[in-house]
Protein backbone atom coordinates (compact mmCIF):
# COMPACT_ATOMS: atom_id res chain seq x y z
CA UNK A 1 0.00 0.00 0.00
CA UNK A 2 2.75 2.33 0.66
CA UNK A 3 3.83 2.44 -3.31
CA UNK A 4 1.56 5.52 -3.21
CA UNK A 5 0.90 8.33 -0.99
CA UNK A 6 -2.15 8.17 0.87
CA UNK A 7 -3.78 11.56 -0.76
CA UNK A 8 -3.76 9.28 -4.19
CA UNK A 9 -7.23 9.36 -5.14
CA UNK A 10 -7.86 5.82 -7.23
CA UNK A 11 -8.52 2.90 -5.73
CA UNK A 12 -6.10 0.85 -4.69
CA UNK A 13 -6.15 -3.41 -4.04
CA UNK A 14 -3.77 -5.31 -2.72
CA UNK A 15 -4.40 -8.73 -1.41
CA UNK A 16 -2.33 -10.86 0.59
CA UNK A 17 -1.05 -13.78 -1.30
CA UNK A 18 -0.42 -17.32 0.73
CA UNK A 19 2.05 -17.16 3.55
CA UNK A 20 2.26 -13.37 3.30
CA UNK A 21 0.59 -10.77 5.45
CA UNK A 22 -2.60 -12.18 7.33
CA UNK A 23 -2.73 -14.91 4.71
CA UNK A 24 -2.42 -18.23 6.28
CA UNK A 25 -0.52 -20.97 3.89
CA UNK A 26 -1.57 -24.22 4.20
CA UNK A 27 0.57 -27.58 4.41
CA UNK A 28 -0.51 -28.59 0.96
CA UNK A 29 -1.20 -25.21 -0.86
CA UNK A 30 1.13 -24.48 -3.71
CA UNK A 31 3.92 -21.57 -3.43
CA UNK A 32 4.88 -20.80 -6.32
CA UNK A 33 4.33 -17.51 -9.71
CA UNK A 34 1.59 -20.21 -11.42
CA UNK A 35 -0.59 -20.82 -7.90
CA UNK A 36 -0.08 -17.25 -6.76
CA UNK A 37 -1.16 -15.70 -10.20
CA UNK A 38 -4.13 -18.21 -10.57
CA UNK A 39 -5.00 -17.08 -6.96
CA UNK A 40 -5.07 -13.41 -8.30
CA UNK A 41 -7.27 -14.06 -11.54
CA UNK A 42 -10.09 -15.58 -9.23
CA UNK A 43 -9.73 -12.60 -7.34
CA UNK A 44 -10.11 -10.49 -10.28
CA UNK A 45 -12.75 -12.58 -11.58
CA UNK A 46 -15.00 -12.35 -8.37
CA UNK A 47 -14.81 -8.52 -7.94
CA UNK A 48 -16.11 -8.15 -11.65
CA UNK A 49 -18.73 -10.80 -10.84
CA UNK A 50 -19.83 -9.10 -8.12
CA UNK A 51 -19.59 -5.82 -9.97
CA UNK A 52 -17.30 -4.38 -7.08
CA UNK A 53 -14.43 -3.02 -9.45
CA UNK A 54 -15.55 -1.55 -12.81
CA UNK A 55 -15.80 -4.48 -15.75
CA UNK A 56 -12.37 -4.66 -18.31
CA UNK A 57 -9.03 -4.88 -17.57
CA UNK A 58 -7.10 -3.48 -14.58
CA UNK A 59 -3.41 -1.88 -14.29
CA UNK A 60 -1.31 -4.40 -11.68
CA UNK A 61 1.58 -3.39 -9.75
CA UNK A 62 4.31 -5.82 -8.65
CA UNK A 63 7.05 -5.57 -6.26
CA UNK A 64 10.00 -8.44 -6.16
CA UNK A 65 8.10 -11.13 -6.08
CA UNK A 66 4.59 -9.40 -6.91
CA UNK A 67 6.85 -8.68 -10.44
CA UNK A 68 7.15 -12.14 -11.37
CA UNK A 69 3.16 -12.32 -9.86
CA UNK A 70 2.11 -9.63 -12.34
CA UNK A 71 3.80 -10.93 -14.92
CA UNK A 72 2.64 -14.44 -14.41
CA UNK A 73 -0.92 -13.30 -14.09
CA UNK A 74 -0.46 -11.09 -17.61
CA UNK A 75 0.69 -14.15 -19.51
CA UNK A 76 -2.12 -16.42 -18.60
CA UNK A 77 -5.06 -14.03 -17.97
CA UNK A 78 -4.54 -10.84 -21.15
CA UNK A 79 -7.94 -9.98 -20.50
CA UNK A 80 -7.42 -8.77 -16.93
CA UNK A 81 -4.33 -6.78 -17.47
CA UNK A 82 -4.27 -3.32 -19.10
CA UNK A 83 -0.89 -3.18 -17.99
CA UNK A 84 1.88 -3.64 -15.90
CA UNK A 85 4.00 -1.63 -13.56
CA UNK A 86 7.17 -4.11 -12.47
CA UNK A 87 9.19 -2.85 -9.60
CA UNK A 88 12.57 -3.94 -8.63
CA UNK A 89 11.49 -7.39 -10.64
CA UNK A 90 14.25 -10.00 -9.49
CA UNK A 91 13.42 -12.95 -11.49
CA UNK A 92 13.95 -13.90 -15.00
CA UNK A 93 13.68 -17.56 -17.07
CA UNK A 94 15.35 -19.56 -14.34
CA UNK A 95 14.83 -20.32 -10.67
CA UNK A 96 17.18 -20.04 -7.81
CA UNK A 97 19.51 -17.32 -9.05
CA UNK A 98 22.40 -16.46 -7.44
CA UNK A 99 21.38 -13.55 -5.83
CA UNK A 100 18.11 -14.84 -3.69
CA UNK A 101 20.86 -17.07 -2.58
CA UNK A 102 19.94 -15.36 0.93
CA UNK A 103 16.40 -16.52 1.37
CA UNK A 104 17.63 -19.83 2.12
CA UNK A 105 20.41 -19.11 4.21
CA UNK A 106 17.13 -17.33 5.95
CA UNK A 107 15.27 -20.37 5.51
CA UNK A 108 17.64 -22.96 6.71
CA UNK A 109 17.92 -21.22 9.64
CA UNK A 110 14.28 -20.70 10.75
CA UNK A 111 14.12 -24.45 10.15
CA UNK A 112 16.80 -25.53 12.31
CA UNK A 113 16.49 -22.88 15.20
CA UNK A 114 12.93 -21.18 14.69
CA UNK A 115 12.51 -17.25 14.92
CA UNK A 116 14.17 -15.87 17.78
CA UNK A 117 17.54 -18.19 18.08
CA UNK A 118 17.64 -17.61 13.74
CA UNK A 119 17.38 -14.25 13.66
CA UNK A 120 20.54 -13.63 16.34
CA UNK A 121 22.49 -16.01 14.53
CA UNK A 122 21.52 -14.33 11.26
CA UNK A 123 22.41 -11.13 12.86
CA UNK A 124 26.35 -12.76 14.28
CA UNK A 125 26.98 -14.20 10.54
CA UNK A 126 28.95 -12.50 8.06
CA UNK A 127 26.38 -12.23 5.31
CA UNK A 128 24.42 -10.02 8.04
CA UNK A 129 27.28 -7.95 8.95
CA UNK A 130 28.27 -7.50 5.31
CA UNK A 131 25.12 -6.17 4.26
CA UNK A 132 24.30 -4.15 7.09
CA UNK A 133 27.68 -2.09 6.31
CA UNK A 134 27.07 -2.56 2.11
CA UNK A 135 23.34 -2.51 1.60
CA UNK A 136 21.46 -1.47 5.43
CA UNK A 137 18.07 -1.46 4.05
CA UNK A 138 18.87 -4.99 2.64
CA UNK A 139 19.76 -6.41 5.59
CA UNK A 140 17.14 -5.17 7.21
CA UNK A 141 14.36 -6.62 4.93
CA UNK A 142 16.13 -10.04 5.10
CA UNK A 143 16.15 -9.78 9.22
CA UNK A 144 12.78 -9.14 8.89
CA UNK A 145 12.23 -12.30 7.35
CA UNK A 146 12.16 -13.96 11.25
CA UNK A 147 9.48 -11.53 12.27
CA UNK A 148 6.69 -12.05 9.77
CA UNK A 149 3.52 -13.20 10.54
CA UNK A 150 4.20 -17.02 11.16
CA UNK A 151 7.25 -17.12 10.05
CA UNK A 152 8.29 -20.71 10.96
CA UNK A 153 5.25 -22.15 9.60
CA UNK A 154 5.30 -20.04 6.23
CA UNK A 155 9.05 -20.83 5.60
CA UNK A 156 8.63 -22.87 2.51
CA UNK A 157 7.85 -19.10 0.88
CA UNK A 158 11.52 -18.53 1.24
CA UNK A 159 12.28 -22.09 -0.13
CA UNK A 160 10.07 -22.67 -2.92
CA UNK A 161 9.73 -19.01 -4.48
CA UNK A 162 13.56 -18.47 -5.41
CA UNK A 163 13.74 -21.88 -6.84
CA UNK A 164 10.35 -21.00 -9.11
CA UNK A 165 10.54 -18.43 -12.41
CA UNK A 166 7.76 -16.37 -13.89
CA UNK A 167 7.94 -17.55 -17.06
CA UNK A 168 9.90 -20.49 -18.46
CA UNK A 169 11.85 -19.05 -21.94
CA UNK A 170 12.75 -15.27 -23.31
CA UNK A 171 10.84 -16.63 -25.64
CA UNK A 172 7.42 -16.41 -23.27
CA UNK A 173 8.34 -12.79 -21.92
CA UNK A 174 8.35 -11.55 -25.89
CA UNK A 175 5.19 -13.05 -26.53
CA UNK A 176 3.39 -10.57 -23.38
CA UNK A 177 1.76 -7.97 -25.56
CA UNK A 178 0.93 -6.03 -22.25
CA UNK A 179 2.26 -2.53 -21.95
CA UNK A 180 4.99 -2.80 -19.26
CA UNK A 181 6.56 -0.19 -17.16
CA UNK A 182 9.67 -1.68 -15.29
CA UNK A 183 11.20 0.32 -12.46
CA UNK A 184 14.63 -1.02 -11.07
CA UNK A 185 16.81 0.07 -8.23
CA UNK A 186 20.02 -1.53 -8.35
CA UNK A 187 20.29 -3.49 -4.55
CA UNK A 188 21.48 -7.15 -3.63
CA UNK A 189 18.60 -8.94 -3.87
CA UNK A 190 17.20 -6.64 -6.92
CA UNK A 191 20.14 -6.33 -9.31
CA UNK A 192 19.14 -3.98 -11.95
CA UNK A 193 20.57 -6.71 -14.11
CA UNK A 194 17.50 -8.31 -14.49
CA UNK A 195 15.00 -5.46 -15.15
CA UNK A 196 17.44 -4.28 -17.91
CA UNK A 197 17.28 -7.72 -19.55
CA UNK A 198 13.16 -7.83 -19.16
CA UNK A 199 12.74 -4.22 -20.87
CA UNK A 200 15.33 -5.69 -23.46
CA UNK A 201 13.19 -9.20 -23.80
CA UNK A 202 9.73 -7.83 -24.04
CA UNK A 203 8.78 -5.29 -27.00
CA UNK A 204 6.17 -3.56 -25.50
CA UNK A 205 7.77 -2.31 -22.50
CA UNK A 206 9.87 0.88 -20.72
CA UNK A 207 12.60 1.02 -18.32
CA UNK A 208 13.12 4.04 -15.74
CA UNK A 209 16.05 3.70 -12.67
CA UNK A 210 15.50 5.13 -9.57
CA UNK A 211 17.67 5.84 -6.48
CA UNK A 212 19.12 2.96 -4.63
CA UNK A 213 17.07 2.63 -1.33
CA UNK A 214 20.19 1.59 0.40
CA UNK A 215 21.66 5.22 -0.14
CA UNK A 216 18.80 6.85 0.47
CA UNK A 217 15.21 5.15 1.40
CA UNK A 218 13.13 8.40 1.55
CA UNK A 219 14.54 9.92 -1.59
CA UNK A 220 14.30 6.28 -2.76
CA UNK A 221 10.54 6.30 -1.65
CA UNK A 222 9.77 9.48 -2.71
CA UNK A 223 10.79 8.47 -6.85
CA UNK A 224 8.97 5.60 -6.32
CA UNK A 225 5.45 7.39 -5.37
CA UNK A 226 6.76 9.61 -8.30
CA UNK A 227 7.27 7.05 -10.78
CA UNK A 228 4.25 4.75 -9.95
CA UNK A 229 1.90 7.73 -10.09
CA UNK A 230 2.96 9.04 -13.36
CA UNK A 231 2.39 5.38 -15.42
CA UNK A 232 -1.10 5.08 -13.36
CA UNK A 233 -2.19 8.45 -13.93
CA UNK A 234 -0.87 8.20 -17.41
CA UNK A 235 -3.82 6.02 -18.19
CA UNK A 236 -6.16 8.89 -17.80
Amino acid sequence: MDLLPAAWPGTRIAPDLPGHGSAALHSRQAVGFDAFAILIATFLDRLHTEALIPPGPVPVVGVSMGAGVAVRLAADRRDLVSRLVLVRPTWLDTGSPAHLAPFQAVADLLRRHGSAQGARLFQAGGLYRCLAETAPATAESLLKQFTRPAAERHVRVLEELPADCPLPSRAHYAALDTDIFVIVSDDPLHPAAVGLTLQKWIPASRIIEIVNKNMDPHAHQRALHDAVIGELDHLN
